[in-house]
């Protein structure tokens, strides 16, 4: 067989210290392997059924990178054109709302598939390139342009740019972090939240769940709130903030529960209104059920996928939502409500949504920001006032 050009292995631009399995993040995750690429001839040896590989060795064919060479001037003259327009657009809107995080770039052109958010005076950029793409991309130059495309668009240093390649592999998904530690605070209207710029694929604030917090703020008055899944606790932030006679959140890492205290420290919302939780979820919520436990309004924003080393076995969204809803549903005090979110893209809801009387709340809880990548889709379900039996 010829030489088509420089042979990779399957991880070509991460060292081993460089790569974490993204079991931490709980957003993320999904097919156990990924596609063979466009662009590249697959060896035979490692090559899984049906086209789809393990640990397979891939030679990337020269005429893919050629194609990245000759668009590398072109995307990266249109994309500083574009932040410059969204920064007078978007920009205007989230000065007013007093936002130092919000989406700049939400894959706006096909040609440049990122999405493009702003902390503060840095950007935190995710590709949403597909494997063969990104390589190409990488060995061409044309990556690194447009990084520096979008440090120019945005008046931001190149240093203050970070960008994350998302990949899928046995087991979840992994991330590049060759540089760790990196934090800032921004403020999201009146809050405070500090947020990691360089560790994980996310920074620990998910800016898709802007107006989702806002409402749940406005429903916490005096109300018992549990925060399932709360990760760094930006809803426990919004629900002490709303005056919420208690909040209770509930995660299965201990260093998400650290950053929920020092987010709550942030915004002086630490005492005895808050009561952390490590606990898998699942398991919590039946022993919590016997003890004969209710909340008045509850939030449940799991992950996709995950392999926790706390966990029996592995999450699933798809496979374990109706489960899990039935447990939140099972401490969801009469007359209150339960906001349930996924970003699982290819999401569907159980048919006992439609017994449980569910309400899909995704239009008004996706904010002006995210025009197009549809990062998430919510439903608000509601427990039966006494007396009032469920269809």
């Amino acid at each position: 067989m010829p030489d088509r050009g420089r042979a990779w292995p399957q991880q070509p631009w991460q060292g081993d210290d460089e790569v974490e399995r993204d079991d931490d993040d709980p957003r993320e995750g999904g097919d156990a392997w990924a596609p063979r690429p466009p662009g590249f001839a697959a060896r035979a040896r490692g090559e899984g059924a049906g086209g789809r590989h393990r640990n397979a060795e891939f030679v990337l064919d020269p005429r893919w990178v050629e194609r990245y060479a000759e668009r590398c001037a072109r995307d990266a003259e249109a994309l500083v054109g574009r932040l410059r327009k969204n920064e007078r657009v978007l920009g205007k809107r989230a000065r007013r709302e007093g936002l130092e995080a919000w989406r700049l770039y939400d894959l706006d052109m096909p040609e440049v598939p990122l999405l493009i958010d702003r902390y503060g005076e840095s950007l935190h950029i995710g590709s949403r390139l597909r494997f063969g793409d990104q390589l190409a991309a990488l060995e061409s130059g044309w990556w690194e342009a447009i990084l520096a495309a979008a440090a120019e668009g945005a008046d931001v240093p190149r240093d203050r740019v970070w960008a994350k390649h998302r990949q899928r592999q046995p087991g979840g998904t992994v991330g590049r972090r060759a540089t760790r530690g990196v934090t800032c605070v921004v403020c999201e209207g009146s809050y405070r939240f500090e947020v990691n710029l360089s560790d994980h694929l996310d920074t620990g604030l998910f800016l898709d769940h802007r107006a989702l917090r806002r409402h749940v703020q406005g429903e916490a008055e005096g109300r018992r709130v549990l925060n399932l899944f709360a990760y760094t606790g930006s809803f426990s932030v919004y629900a002490l903030a709303g005056g919420a006679a208690s909040v209770t959140s509930v995660d299965l890492s201990a260093t998400a529960l650290r950053r929920c205290d020092q987010n709550l420290a942030l915004n002086g919302l630490m005492g005895s209104r808050h009561h952390a939780v490590r606990a898998d979820v699942l398991r919590w919520l039946a022993e919590e059920a016997k003890r004969g436990r209710s909340w008045d309004l509850i939030v449940c924003d799991p992950p996709t996928f995950s392999r926790s080393k706390g966990m029996s076995g592995s999450w699933d969204v798809q496979r374990d939502h109706v489960t899990l809803l039935a447990l939140a549903l099972g401490v969801l005090a009469p007359g209150g409500s339960l906001y349930f979110s996924t970003n699982h893209q290819s999401f569907e809801p159980g048919e006992q949504f439609e017994r449980w009387g569910a309400e899909e709340t995704t239009s008004w809880t996706v904010p002006f920001d995210f025009p197009r990548s549809r990062p998430h889709r919510s439903w608000r379900l509601r427990a039966k006032e006494p007396g009032v039996q469920r269809a």
